[in-house]
Order: structure tokens, then C-alpha cells, then sequence
């Protein structure tokens, strides 16, 4: 492995859509520096299966997920300085750090890292000595995904950076509507009876093949979309016993997105496919034009919003979509 090609990132995100939402940021970094990344990040991103076929890496490398406890802390302190040194040895000089923690940037400043680069909020700002994006300790803290693109500008002096698409054969035949009911709680989920009115819209429009985006323990919500359909001719691919790199293989043949604001959202849209995203407690994204946020009453967002969401502000929002897919 030539890792003094390498530059290292890291970006220990709390999920698959936060780190996706980053690969933007990736693109530029292995561009304007003509080398390939090394990412440092958490396993629940599934970041190796989500960038697998994506050559701006050399290696994809997975963190312990944080436990809050003093022990934990001292432990991974511990291991990020083992694994940094490890880097540091194989030639790799310079890390760009995607995160707000100190621990990284305090240990690649012991270790002697030729470039370190972070956001510098709050005591990190001790380690750094430029492109930090906080005046002071006291700075409002911006949303991560912006408080990132602001640093990745600074560093390399740009206005703009890469777009958040990857690189995938497109395939002619486009036949899927993808149907996100996954979700990290109840209260985040749109209600079921709704998406069952969708899929019905859409099979009005001539859609007749659909994949449902699902978490693992949404076994019996599949079910129950799926047997309100049991008389038409409807073919439905259920995920929630599928492994991310099986799911992933289906998404180059999506047309439409219409879901929960959760990992496959964010995944849709960098495979460049027009994506409703229904949105409850957690503020839009608008990295991409393919984004089309649904929102509240008045745009409020809270633990129940989403479950407020009524079907024809969805159903609107495909309509207008059908004229452009």
C-alpha cells in the first residue's frame, strides 16, 4: 500500500447519510491534492460498503463507536494515537480533520503531523494556527456539513467545492420507485398508511416495481405494505433482511425516492436520483438539486412533525416531479 500517495481524512460521522453528506468534501480533497484517501471513520456509517466502488480511496478504516464513559475515553485515546502513529510511520504527514473532537487534532500534533487541519471549535483552537473556521471559543457552532465546507475553502483556497454524486455505471432501465420507511425512532417515522396511498399514487402514474428501504427490525411494516397490494400485479423488493452491499445494487435502477429523512435518502441522492424527503425533527440539506424537502406546518420541526405531514403535500410534490423523470 502506497500510503506516501495518501492523504488521511477523518470523519467520524454518527451515521451513513451524515458521512455521505460529506463526499462531497472527500471528492475535493482527492482532487486538489492528487492523492487518494485514507478515511478514518465509525463502522455505522457502513462507509466501506457505501464507498466501495468509489476510487477516491485507498483505504477506508473503522473507529470503535463511542461509549460515554471515562474508561472508553482513555482506551481510545489510546488507539487513535496507536493507529496515527501506525499511519505516521507508512508515510502518511498530512490529516484533515472533519470534526469538531480535540482528541484527534491533540494527537496528531504529538505525534508531529506535518499538516493538521480542523474546523477549530472550541478548544481545538488551541492546535491550530490557521484556516480555522470559529473567531473565538464563544462562536455560534454551525451545522457540521457547513462548518466543513467553510474549512475545506479555506484550505484550499476555493469558492466552490466538488458536487456530492458518485461515480456509478447509470443504467438505461430505471424501473423503481425507492420507498424509505426506515428510521432511528417511531416518532421519525411518516405514518405507514401514508406511504400505502403513495404507492398507490404511483402505481397510477405506471410504476409497478418498488424497493422498500427498511430498517432491521421493520420485518412487519414491510408486510403490511406489501399485503395491502396482494390482488395487483405490484413487485416489491424487501430490504430489511439485506445486507447495505446487496441493497446498493438496486440503486442504480431507482427512478424516484419518496422516504424518511435517514441514511438512504442521503444515499439517493448521490446516486443522482430525484429524492422527497419527508422531514420531521431534523433541519433539510440543500447540497443538491435532486433534494426536495417536505416539511411541516410552517416549516416547524419537532419529535412528531412528521407524523402531522399530510399525504397531499407529498403527493404535490409528485406530481410536479413526474413532469421531469
Amino acid at each position: 500500500m502506497k500510503t506516501k500517495e495518501s492523504i488521511c481524512v477523518v470523519a467520524p460521522r454518527g451515521g451513513m447519510g451524515d458521512c455521505i453528506s460529506f463526499f462531497a468534501f472527500f471528492k475535493t480533497i482527492a482532487k486538489l491534492t492528487k492523492k487518494k484517501i485514507i478515511l478514518i471513520t465509525h463502522k455505522n456509517t457502513s462507509a466501506k460498503d457505501v464507498f466501495k466502488y468509489q476510487n477516491i480511496f485507498q483505504e477506508i478504516i473503522y473507529l470503535e463507536n463511542v461509549k460515554k464513559n471515562f474508561l472508553y475515553n482513555i482506551f481510545s485515546y489510546i488507539k487513535i494515537f496507536k493507529l496515527f502513529s501506525l499511519l505516521k510511520t507508512q508515510g502518511i504527514n498530512k490529516v484533515i480533520i472533519l470534526h469538531h473532537s480535540i482528541k484527534y487534532v491533540l494527537i496528531s500534533r504529538m505525534l508531529g503531523f506535518a499538516l493538521v487541519e480542523a474546523p477549530g471549535q472550541k478548544l481545538q483552537r488551541i492546535f491550530l494556527t490557521k484556516n480555522r473556521v470559529y473567531k473565538n471559543y464563544s462562536s455560534k457552532v454551525l451545522h457540521p456539513r457547513d462548518e466543513n465546507e467553510i474549512l475545506i475553502k479555506k484550505i484550499f483556497n476555493i469558492n466552490k467545492i466538488e458536487d456530492n454524486y458518485f461515480s456509478f455505471n447509470k443504467s438505461k432501465k430505471k424501473s423503481f420507485a425507492a420507498i424509505g420507511i426506515a428510521a432511528s425512532g417511531y416518532e421519525k417515522l411518516w405514518p405507514i398508511e401514508n406511504y400505502v396511498k403513495v404507492i398507490n399514487y404511483l402505481c397510477k402514474s405506471g410504476f409497478r416495481k418498488f424497493l422498500l428501504l427498511s430498517g432491521k427490525n421493520q420485518t412487519l411494516l414491510e408486510r403490511d405494505i406489501c399485503s395491502a397490494f396482494f390482488k395487483k400485479k405490484i413487485y416489491f423488493v424487501k430490504t430489511s433482511n439485506l445486507d447495505i452491499g446487496k441493497i446498493i445494487k438496486y440503486f442504480n435502477k431507482i427512478k424516484l425516492y419518496i422516504g424518511n429523512d435517514t441514511g438512504f435518502s442521503h444515499l439517493s441522492v448521490s446516486y443522482q436520483i430525484p429524492s422527497i424527503i419527508i422531514h420531521g425533527d431534523c433541519p433539510p440539506h440543500s447540497y443538491s438539486r435532486l433534494i426536495y424537502p417536505i416539511l411541516g406546518k410552517n416549516n416547524i420541526l419537532s419529535p412528531n412533525a412528521i407524523k402531522k405531514i399530510p399525504f397531499i403535500k407529498v403527493k404535490k410534490k409528485i406530481k410536479y416531479l413526474m413532469n421531469f423523470i
